[in-house]
């Protein structure tokens, strides 16, 4: 029982330092690829955060949880039902469009890529 306390005290740290660090990628303006976002960032996230679990919490245990996490869940379901019809139609065109045929398996589409067929 010891043993899987700590394993979910460590996957929680880890979740909610990954969680703070994209939101304060996401916030951070003009940051490149390589760079790290800024420590008051960082930090500012983690009270928020913090602040957020302690809010519902104490205001009525795991059921306030439960409910933000269902309303705020629908603007995603929303959006992922756009990328899935918006797929289906792009799936339609392409597959409605007449694909070319290879003369040789190894010919390729004018990508530039070199099959073990080619010379070059």
């Amino acid at each position: 029982m010891v043993v899987l306390l700590v394993y979910a005290y460590i996957a929680m740290q880890t979740l909610l330092n990954a969680s703070v660090y994209t939101l304060s990628m996401v916030t951070t303006k003009e940051l490149s690829g390589d760079e790290e976002p800024p420590k008051w960032n960082r930090i500012f996230w983690s009270i928020t955060l913090g602040v957020i679990a302690i809010a519902l919490a104490y205001i009525g245990g795991i059921r306030p949880a439960q409910t933000t996490t269902v309303i705020s869940s629908l603007p995603i379901v929303v959006i992922a039902t756009l990328i899935l019809i918006a797929f289906f139609k792009d799936m339609r065109q392409t597959w409605n469009t007449k694909q070319p045929v290879l003369d040789t398996p190894s010919q390729s589409l004018d990508t530039g890529i070199v099959t073990s067929g080619d010379k070059e």
